[in-house]
């Protein structure tokens, strides 16, 4: 099948059509593809997409910049365009309570494939669905395109030790599970700025947290 040529689009019509995007950076078809990809963490990045009305394409980057301009205003059409399309996007949530009673965590759910993307945005998004952040930060899961699972670390630090391991559990089913898979890893995200705070070492799942994260979960011992 065709890869669409962007060159019969003219610069008015292809902006409205790009979006910003996260991916594992692996997933791209090689490392140079869009060298100034923005890293969120890790391998976890954010780049820049073209939304047609069937499928979704991730161009070149020398397919913006040859268009004679910096790449600056493309990425910042990207992230204006995401953020109006969370906007007019109906999101499904739900407070997940694992069958053990502990732990609960809220999941966003929506048919758009840019749903995990709306991370991005996450105070925006957690505020659609009436959570707020407190302070502390807020763990979160991108298992696949269609789901934003989090949960905010508030005052219950007896319920939060199990919410990080649920959401571990939630976030390797659905990343193995689902099309569309994203990362199955768990992320501390406070002030914009995610940290990696599970691991996988073949078959074994690692949650590492540092001492400050520790004592804001209640972790620490007296």
């Amino acid at each position: 099948e065709p890869t669409p040529d962007l060159d019969t689009l003219t610069d008015d019509e292809l902006r409205p059509m790009v979006r910003s995007r996260i991916l594992d950076r692996g997933t791209l078809p090689d490392t140079v593809w869009q060298p100034s990809a923005r890293e969120i963490v890790g391998d976890l990045v954010e780049t820049l997409c073209v939304d047609f009305p069937d499928h979704v394409m991730t161009p070149k980057e020398s397919e913006f910049t040859s268009r004679g301009g910096a790449l600056g205003p493309w990425l910042d059409a990207g992230r204006l365009n995401l953020r109006d399309e969370m906007r007019v996007t109906a999101l499904e949530h739900e407070a997940v309570t694992p069958p053990d009673g502990t732990g609960w965590f809220d999941v966003v759910m929506s048919e758009s494939v840019y749903t995990a993307s709306f991370a991005i945005f996450l105070t925006e998004v957690m505020g659609r669905v009436g959570r707020q952040e407190q302070g502390r930060g807020v763990l979160v899961a991108v298992p696949f395109r269609h789901q934003i699972a989090f949960r905010v670390i508030d005052d219950d630090t007896g319920d939060l030790p199990s919410a990080l391991h649920h959401l571990f559990q939630f976030a390797l089913a659905g990343y193995a599970d689902a099309p569309g898979g994203i990362t199955p890893h768990v992320f501390w995200v406070r002030d914009g700025s995610w940290r990696q705070i599970t691991r996988l070492d073949g078959d074994r799942a690692t949650i590492q947290v540092d001492e400050e994260l520790a004592g804001l979960l209640g972790l620490t011992e007296e």
